[in-house]
């Protein structure tokens, strides 16, 4: 859903931008990263599925994990 508000650009941020990656989870799905802000700006944003991230780190199923989605939020310089 964050995604395509960022592509519809349905959102309002003076953050630099925004951009996405999608890697492969198992043969059937991807793990989906939203990132807004400059990485090294004073202020990003992360969103990502965690569950998937800790299924592939612990060899566990989703089942096990449960949903599990994570927001991150970094300061950096003047803005921390």
């Amino acid at each position: 859903q964050i995604k395509k508000k960022c592509e519809k650009e349905e959102f309002i941020s003076n953050s630099e931008g925004y951009h996405f990656d999608e890697s492969k989870f198992d043969d059937f799905d991807t793990a989906k990263t939203v990132y807004i802000g400059a990485g090294k700006s004073g202020l990003s944003y992360r969103f990502y599925d965690k569950d998937k991230e800790v299924c592939s780190k612990h060899n566990k199923t989703l089942e096990e994990v449960g949903s599990w989605k994570r927001t991150e939020m970094q300061l950096r310089d003047d803005k921390a």
